[in-house]
């Protein structure tokens, strides 16, 4: 789970990506089956939360910037 999460979040911040949120968002259904006790909780929680962290990143970056006046 920690890989698949790593190369969805390289996905994400890779510069030429345009955006995939509902491809990812299919790849994460692997996740939410994780409930075997309270610490692959906590770590699905916590990847999820990484993933979401990832693409607020790929948004702000893919922004313009605004020239100062």
């Amino acid at each position: 789970a920690i890989a698949r999460t790593r190369e969805r979040v390289v996905t994400i911040l890779r510069p030429d990506s345009a955006d995939q949120s509902e491809t990812l968002a299919t790849q994460r259904d692997d996740l939410a089956g994780m409930h075997a006790n309270v610490a692959m909780d906590v770590l699905t929680r916590r990847l999820n939360h990484i993933e979401h962290s990832a693409q607020k990143v790929a948004r702000l970056a893919a922004r313009p910037v605004i020239a100062q006046i």
